[in-house]
């Protein structure tokens, strides 16, 4: 028997194991009716993934979109929603669509689409045009994932879920010593 003290603080389940949940309703007649749901109860946070900017490209001119995935590490539920926070290293400042700036504390998450396959992606303009309104500066991506449990990613890996890259729109200097003439 579980009691309902035991529901309020979650230690009446354990994570990725199979319930029923019964109910008998009685009416006035003495009729009466079993109702049963089996579920999964899940409290394992997801996991996300940056696909763009891609690891091996920690140097960009712009960033026109960003885009990854998410996935239940116990498979049990689908997404709810994915996100993503983009904070500048040079005002310390997270990415804040509303304003198309960096003016929000970090970080801001901010909501993306996302398919069946649980793939996200951004592509508004707003974020490339305050991206290059600061110059030459290095940026941290983070991409967080909330399942259909309402569990949020909490866990963010390097090169995985963020990443660190400069946007560089300096072009080098070059001078010619040799030949003289």
């Amino acid at each position: 028997v579980v009691t309902h003290a035991r529901f309020t603080d979650k230690t009446a389940f354990e994570s990725n194991r199979e319930y029923r949940a019964q109910i008998i309703v009685n009416d006035a007649a003495l009729n009466s009716k079993l109702e049963f749901k089996d579920f999964k109860w899940d409290v394992t946070a997801p996991d996300s993934a940056i696909t763009v900017p891609s690891a091996s490209k920690i140097k960009a001119l712009a960033l026109t979109s960003v885009s990854g995935t998410a996935t239940d590490t116990l498979g049990l539920a689908a997404m709810y929603a994915s996100s993503f926070s983009v904070k500048s290293l040079l005002t310390g400042q997270c990415f804040n669509p509303g304003n198309n700036s960096f003016t929000a504390s970090c970080p801001f998450w901010v909501g993306t689409s996302s398919d069946v396959s649980s793939n996200w992606s951004f592509s508004q303009g707003s974020l490339n045009t305050a991206i290059l309104a600061y110059g030459d500066t290095w940026y941290t991506l983070l991409s967080r994932a909330i399942d259909s449990a309402q569990n949020p990613q909490i866990l963010f890996v390097d090169n995985i879920s963020s990443r660190t890259f400069l946007i560089d729109k300096t072009p080098p200097n070059t001078t010619v010593i040799f030949p003289v003439n």
